[in-house]
């Protein structure tokens, strides 16, 4: 019984999570930084992401286009949290001027559980 429990539990958190799509250009010059910077990210600074109460990113790359995929408690509130951590700033001025354009959240169409 126990077991089912758990099981009940973790669904219920996956539940609560959301989740997002984004978008962005990579500039073809940066290509092999950015990878290369995402293979060595900093463990502080994933733990900040955690704290910050983002569960999950996933990246993908087809050409010059970005994909990212995030799970996150909420995401207003880990936004603004990392906003104002010094280390994700930091990040944040190495990575971005990589990209073009930035990050935008794309509209959820479908869904299949």
């Amino acid at each position: 019984m126990r077991k089912k429990t758990e099981c009940f539990r973790s669904r219920a958190i996956i539940l609560a999570m959301q989740n997002y799509g984004f978008m962005a250009g990579l500039k073809p010059e940066f290509r092999d930084a950015y990878i290369d910077a995402h293979n060595n990210i900093s463990p502080e600074l994933v733990s900040r992401y955690h704290r910050a109460g983002v569960h999950r990113i996933l990246l993908f790359l087809l050409d010059g286009s970005l994909f990212m995929y995030m799970e996150v408690d909420n995401l207003d509130a880990a936004q603004a949290a990392l906003a104002e951590d010094p280390l994700d700033i930091e990040w944040q001025k190495r990575v971005g001027r990589m990209k073009d354009p930035d990050f935008r959240k794309m509209e959820e169409i479908f869904r299949m559980e």
